[in-house]
């Protein structure tokens, strides 16, 4: 991740901090690898990253579609 991109995470993460946000997980990513930023209590920080990761995985299943083949009620 570049420095640039890292500068403006924590900028994010102080202008939140500044109207009283004290909790804050920022994530991004890009070909050139992964950033993480968080500041706050770390059970409110833990809370927000698998609050956020249940909410993709919920978003992804629902755009999904999901072949499970002919139903079978055990008579053929």
């Amino acid at each position: 991740m570049s420095e640039q991109a890292l500068a403006i995470i924590d900028e994010c993460r102080m202008r939140l901090q500044e109207i009283g946000i004290e909790d804050v997980l920022i994530a991004v990513g890009s070909d050139t690898g992964i950033a993480f930023s968080f500041k706050g209590a770390t059970k409110s920080v833990a809370f927000l990253a698998m609050s956020a990761w249940m909410e993709i995985l919920m978003e992804s299943i629902g755009n999904s579609t999901i072949d499970s083949g002919p139903i079978n009620f055990g008579s053929e």
